[in-house]
């Protein structure tokens, strides 16, 4: 899917990608307010900055084949109140949600290493609220409470950042 494909389809309220879609370009979907619903195929590889600015989703389930989720992949995204992270998710880019976020968003992270979570050195946004709840592997809840690392560039933020919010979970 081309970037900026759908953006402004305020009309479109859900959407089942064909197992073909492989890419998703950036802002694909910004500004898809009345989107609720996406099904995203596995084997979609690469999604871009922005896909779904300003979308209405409410649930979203990131699919298997996903590596990496990149900057602001969600930014604006009002209504959004639970999103499943997949296991093979590495890097978990800048400011997925935005800048103050302050509902109240269940996060599935299934990863059973802690994935790195990246932010500019150019803002002291946080990858994810302190309203956030946040559920990982049972196995791995030591693994993300006491992560912390650092980069040249972009730091990793330390998932121990979150250990108040985060809880073990049976995937």
């Amino acid at each position: 899917i081309y970037s900026n494909c759908f953006e402004d389809c305020t009309l479109l309220s859900k959407i089942e990608l064909p197992k073909s879609i492989v890419t998703i370009g950036e802002m694909a979907f910004r500004d898809c307010s009345s989107l609720k619903r996406i099904v995203l195929p596995e084997g979609l590889k690469t999604i871009g900055r922005y896909a779904f600015w300003n979308c209405g989703l409410g649930e979203v389930v990131l699919p298997n084949s996903l590596t990496i989720m990149p900057d602001n992949l969600f930014h604006g995204c009002s209504k959004l109140t639970s999103l499943t992270i997949p296991e093979n998710i590495t890097q978990i880019g800048s400011m997925i949600f935005g800048e103050y976020v302050d509902r109240i968003i269940d996060i599935y992270c299934k990863p059973t290493t802690p994935p790195a979570i990246y932010y500019s050195t150019n803002t002291s946004h946080s990858a994810f609220s302190t309203s956030f709840r946040i559920y990982v592997p049972r196995a791995s809840y030591e693994a993300y409470t006491q992560y912390s690392d650092s980069e040249k560039g972009y730091f990793q933020q330390n998932w121990a950042r979150y250990k108040s919010q985060i809880e073990p979970y049976d995937f």
